[in-house]
């Protein structure tokens, strides 16, 4: 977008675009990127020549950390769905370590003889709560 809020012009496109080149030549680099030091919104040799700024417009989904307890960090959420969700991916015995550790981290606590199948049923347990 051009610094005003209005859409690129073709030709403000294209002196971005073309003054890009100086941040690849060996010997100008540094005329390419130095602007970037001192511009408040880091704007490169070309932004600021052709009036345009960089926005990056992208929605990230958090809705599934809606559920973290209080008492469960996100890692430790985070690596217990994970776990979950490639469970049946996993060999039978790279499963069954995996959920040691993934129940150990996110806090629940099965027998230490648990098969595989009952560690991920005592980590989907764990996180739905009580």
């Amino acid at each position: 977008m051009k610094n005003d809020g209005s859409p690129v012009t073709v030709f403000s496109s294209a002196v971005r675009n073309l003054l890009r080149i100086v941040d690849f030549l060996p010997r100008a680099t540094r005329w390419g990127w130095s602007p970037m030091l001192v511009d408040k919104k880091h704007r490169r040799l070309g932004d600021l020549l052709a009036g345009t700024v960089l926005v990056r417009d992208e929605q990230i989904d958090l809705s599934r950390y809606e559920q973290v307890t209080t008492t469960m960090a996100v890692n430790q959420w985070e690596l217990a769905t994970s776990y979950l969700s490639r469970f049946d991916q996993f060999e039978p015995a790279a499963a069954g370590a995996a959920g040691d550790e993934a129940g150990r981290e996110a806090g629940a606590h099965p027998s230490p003889t648990a098969s595989a199948i009952e560690l991920r049923d005592a980590i989907a347990a764990h996180l739905k709560g009580p």
